[in-house]
């Protein structure tokens, strides 16, 4: 006898409640997820840090010489010798003629 027991159910204002519940939750993490994955593109600097590496390896074969400008895609590429700290050091720029954003790598002068 204890199967045919009435099972107690949920009203549908309960009901309701929580399904607007669920998709509030969703909708905000679809939200954040989206946004998320779209700054994660923005930002990703990968392909001009791979074209700095791959000039500083030019560098270092003698493959380019200094004063060195190039253009990458939209960003603006220099190559140059300055004094830091009483030492020579070769610095790498890129800078993006559109946002203005800069990527800075240097190196030890090696002669």
């Amino acid at each position: 006898m204890a199967l045919l027991k009435r099972i107690k159910a949920s009203t549908l204002m309960e009901t309701l409640v929580g399904t607007a519940l669920i998709v509030l939750l969703f909708a905000l993490s679809s939200t954040i997820l989206n946004s998320m994955f779209a700054n994660s593109i923005r930002f990703n600097r990968q392909d001009i840090v791979e074209h700095l590496h791959e000039l500083q390896y030019q560098y270092q074969h003698a493959q380019i010489t200094l004063p060195y400008k190039s253009d990458f895609e939209s960003w603006e590429m220099h190559v140059y010798q300055e004094q830091r700290g009483g030492m020579p050091v070769i610095v790498f720029t890129a800078k993006d003629s559109n946002s203005g954003k800069e990527v800075i790598k240097t190196m030890s002068y090696a002669p």
